[in-house]
């Protein structure tokens, strides 16, 4: 009897020997600036994207994930199961104010691996839009372009009206090429079939 209550005794101290030590390192993360995500109180995010876990005996880096869109992701684990996360939102959501209630989270230099608070800023969706078609990640044009002036009706009038492209364009606020480029069905296809 006295050995298994050794035994159990030795295994008590062992473990609170390495919770001690897990709670030390969370702390020295704290301390060196990084936040606990809001609703996972196990975890800290760094202002370099960074995720760490305090779950079992010891603080893990946790590996992100990437999606076929390019997106680094992580799981989160709470009493409802796993949460799947962006880790540019959780970084920015901890890092980079957003007084104005945001929606989107963009990167400045358009590489979603890289995932620094000093990469990141609060955006509109159309915002992140132009600043996807800007960049060249994105290559939309006609409605689905951020910096559409046109709507489809206006379009199939433009298409419709005969005159000069110049004084059409003038019309509706637009280039002359714009409306040769709708005549010639360049763009906005989409309205025009």
């Amino acid at each position: 009897m006295v050995s298994i209550v050794g035994n159990r005794n030795r295994y008590a101290r062992i473990r609170a020997v390495r919770e001690a030590a897990r709670d030390n390192a969370f702390e020295n993360l704290l301390l060196a600036g990084a936040k606990r995500i809001d609703g996972f109180a196990a975890y800290l995010v760094t202002e370099n994207g960074e995720i760490f876990s305090s779950l079992n005996r010891r603080v893990k880096k946790l590996s992100a994930g990437t999606k076929p869109s390019g997106y680094k992701f992580v799981g989160l684990h709470d009493k409802n199961g796993v949460s799947y996360k962006h880790v540019h939102r959780l970084v920015a959501q901890a890092f980079i104010p957003n007084p104005n209630r945001l929606p989107e989270v963009n990167h400045k230099n358009g590489n979603k691996a890289d995932n620094k608070a000093s990469n990141l800023e609060w955006v509109t969706r159309s915002g992140n839009a132009c600043h996807a078609l800007n960049t060249g990640l994105n290559k939309q044009i006609g409605l689905t372009s951020c910096k559409a002036k046109l709507n489809a009706e206006q379009v199939k009038q433009i298409y419709k009206i005969k005159g000069s492209c110049r004084r059409i364009g003038i019309k509706f606020g637009v280039s002359a090429q714009t409306v040769w480029n709708i005549k010639n069905y360049v763009t906005y296809k989409e309205v025009l079939r």
